[in-house]
């Protein structure tokens, strides 16, 4: 096996954990919309959100554990495309941080959970699109007010989709 080939199946991995990632969370935040419509969330709720962790834990490791691994190819070969000085490797490699780190706040209840649950939703999906467009060269600071900008608005959608899944009260 090349390297180049190498190269490739790792980087289908990180796009693949990605894609668990940013679909788990999808489904997370719809079972937790379910969930909370009658204003608690009972037994049988709490497992069917519990199964999207699986698809959450397997697609972090698969992110990190592939990104080092490219990352320990591209050094120890020197004809690599050295994806190492690109901002977006960078900038997933905070989404990584800040995916691990929001989950730890909205466990131990530290964050609200309207801002933790957007900036992890906009993290996956984000972590999908530059794996998506691995080649586009944005700069690292564009990304990050593009992040900073898109959890702002993911936390408005949410809530209006929150408000518009309320039930209706009857007098």
């Amino acid at each position: 096996m090349t390297i180049e080939n190498l190269i490739i199946f790792f980087t289908v991995l990180h796009t693949l954990g990605a894609a668990l990632g940013a679909l788990g969370v999808t489904f997370a935040e719809i079972l937790y919309l379910k969930a909370t419509r009658d204003g608690r969330v009972d037994a049988r709720e709490r497992e069917y959100i519990r199964t999207t962790f699986f698809a959450l834990r397997w697609g972090l490791t698969l992110v990190l554990l592939s990104g080092v691994v490219l990352g320990i190819i591209e050094y120890q070969n020197p004809n690599a495309a050295q994806g190492v000085l690109f901002a977006p490797l960078w900038f997933q490699n905070t989404l990584a941080l800040i995916i691990i780190a929001t989950g730890y706040a909205l466990a131990k209840n530290r964050i609200p959970w309207w801002l933790g649950s957007s900036a992890l939703l906009t993290s996956w999906w984000f972590t999908l699109v530059i794996d998506a467009w691995r080649s586009v060269p944005f700069s690292y600071l564009s990304l990050v007010i593009s992040f900073i900008v898109l959890t702002f608005i993911a936390a408005g959608a949410l809530s209006y989709v929150r408000l518009l899944a309320e039930p209706v009260k009857t007098s």
